[in-house]
Parts: C-alpha cells; structure tokens; sequence
C-alpha cells in the first residue's frame, strides 16, 4: 500500500513537472528566453530570440530584437549571424514602421563582411542605401546612395537590383541636371 501511495505521488510530481516545463515551448521567444537563463553566453540563443522578436513576435518587438542581437555581440563580436541580423531587424524596422533610426549604424555592423566580399553583407548594405535614398531630399546625396546601392548590389552578384538601382540612378542624374 505504501509503494501505491509513493508511485502515485512520484506520478503526480512528474506530471506536475513536466506541464511546467511544456510551457517553455509555447512559443520560439518563451524557448529561447530559457535557454538564456540557464546559458546566457549563448551568443546563437540571444540571435535567435532577436529573430523571433522581429519576424514573429505580434507586435514585432524591434526594441527587444535590437538587444538580443547586441547580447549576441557582446559575447561573441565576430558573430556573422548576429551581424547579419542585427543589419536586417533595422531594415525591417524601416519597413514595417518607417523609423529610420539605425541606419547608420548597418555600414559599422556589415563592415567585416563587406571587407571581405560577404555577398549577403555587400546586397544588406545595397538595400540600406535603398532605404536612405528613399529618404534624400538632396539631389547630389540621393545621386551618392544609388551608385553606393549600385556597386553593393554588383560586388554582391545581384544583376536585378543592380539594374534597378541603375536605372533610378540614371534617372536622379537627368533629374539632377
């Protein structure tokens, strides 16, 4: 009889458990949120939850994603991934809510990349100067971010946005004139 009452309250015990710990997996922020309290040196763990607060959070969370990519670089600065995605969730933030802010800052967190020929850093960098053109009132500087979006989109093999950012260009410097 005792054993019954042991093995059902161990049975309970686990169950109990285990319903706390299925919550983890809710979603990909609550996962990697406890991944971090138990390894938060874990530079792929703060990517991740940046990702999940850019693309996936509703709202997206772009704030909370700008942190979880700088915790990545802060454990490990030469973090491709978290670079890249660092440069994207600005990108993204431009798009979803046209807040500029941080698009300086895309150049400094590509720069490794761009150096040595990193086509995905070199068409990122090509979009940012999209983005700033978008933003140009000045006809010489809206010339400047083209040819900069230009060369990007070349030096990254990308002939379409290239011919695109060509053709805007061709027709800034007619406008310019």
């Amino acid at each position: 009889r005792f054993a019954s009452i042991a093995a059902g309250a161990t049975i309970v015990a686990l169950a109990a458990g285990l319903a706390a710990r299925t919550d983890v997996y809710r979603d990909d922020g609550t996962y990697f949120r406890d991944v971090l309290r138990a390894y938060p040196a874990d530079e792929r763990a703060w990517n991740n939850l940046g990702v999940f607060l850019m693309l996936d959070a509703s709202p997206p969370d772009f704030d909370g994603a700008d942190q979880a990519f700088a915790r990545a670089l802060a454990v490990r600065p030469a973090y491709r991934r978290g670079r890249m995605n660092a440069a994207r969730s600005i990108l993204e933030r431009v798009r979803v809510t046209h807040d500029a802010r941080g698009l300086d800052r895309i150049d400094e967190l590509l720069r490794p990349g761009v150096e040595r020929g990193d086509r995905d850093a070199l068409a990122l960098v090509g979009r940012a100067e999209l983005e700033r053109a978008e933003r140009e009132a000045d006809p010489e500087l809206l010339i400047v971010h083209l040819e900069r979006a230009e060369s990007a989109f070349q030096a990254a093999g990308l002939a379409r946005e290239a011919a695109r950012a060509s053709t805007r260009l061709a027709a800034a410097t007619r406008r310019s004139r």
